[in-house]
């Protein structure tokens, strides 16, 4: 992606007065890279990464970052206000959304009923990584993939009857699952998720 591609494609963004400067702060990692390039070719200095200007000025009193991010991003005087405000809200906004990945488990799975029973659905189910990771299960092939259930994002009720359903299953006392699932997770198998999903990271306002 060319500079100017990345400054066309954002002109009418209407954040501030300097409508590409801005773009530089709080743009997708992509576009800020290839304004960076654009800098490095014409300054022979790359931009600084877009988080750590933003920390840098949310840290400062309200002024001075403002000064500051006029003269980082050579601002027209009165634009860092605006900008500064742009900072903010995004980052209220990311602290406000959930960015955990969540398992949709497939409801051909002979273990659906199980689940369902456990859940109380088959959507939405919290998970620790996008990414499946191979474990070792009794009575199932080495290297089988699963997914890391997120103990910690279970209701009080959801996690009551996890231990009892793998309780029973495995003749184990309440107290013993429970220190185990702590401990270690759940492995929920590869084959029993229909699909992953997350939530938007960052969110452009």
């Amino acid at each position: 992606m060319s500079a100017f591609t990345a400054w066309s494609d954002y002109h009418a963004w209407p954040i501030c007065d300097d409508i590409i400067a801005a773009a530089r702060l709080v743009l997708p990692t992509e576009v800020h890279a290839a304004l960076s390039a654009a800098a490095v070719a014409t300054t022979g200095q790359p931009l600084y990464p877009r988080e750590a200007i933003e920390d840098a000025a949310l840290a400062m009193e309200t002024p001075d970052a403002c000064a500051w991010l006029e003269e980082v991003y050579e601002l027209p005087t009165g634009a860092g206000v605006k900008l500064l405000d742009v900072i903010k809200r995004v980052r209220g906004t990311l602290a406000a959304i959930d960015t955990r990945p969540y398992a949709n488990l497939a409801p051909s799975s002979p273990r659906a009923p199980d689940w369902l029973r456990v859940f109380g659905r088959l959507d939405h189910i919290p998970l620790v990584s996008v990414a499946p990771v191979p474990a070792e299960l009794p009575g199932r092939p080495a290297g089988q993939l699963v997914y890391l259930l997120d103990v910690a994002a279970l209701t009080a009720e959801q996690r009551g009857r996890l231990v009892q359903y793998i309780g029973a299953a495995f003749h184990a006392p309440p107290t013993e699952v429970e220190a185990e699932i702590t401990a270690h997770g759940l492995p929920l198998l590869a084959n029993d998720v229909f699909a992953v999903q997350v939530l938007p990271l960052r969110l452009l306002l």
